[in-house]
């Protein structure tokens, strides 16, 4: 067994991190992540061309909100 100096054991506090005492189970690393899920997109139809589209998005003809806010993107549909 090697011995270690008190001045020695000052420096090791410092170097050797914390580590669990026992392996966490499969069932309680799950249960710790089951709030993370993904969440499906809100998509919303626009009134006056009636694409689906994002919220607070443009839509691909260039409407916003009812208005035509990009002409030149209507251009390209």
């Amino acid at each position: 067994m090697v011995r270690i100096e008190k001045e020695d054991k000052k420096q090791l506090k410092y170097i050797i991190m914390p580590n669990p005492k026992r392996k966490i189970s499969n069932t309680r690393r799950d249960k710790r992540r089951t709030h993370y899920k993904g969440v499906n997109p809100t998509i919303s139809v626009d009134a006056t061309s009636g694409e689906t589209h994002l919220r607070h998005r443009v839509t691909a003809d260039g409407y916003y909100k009812g208005k035509l806010v990009f002409p030149d993107m209507r251009k390209d549909v």
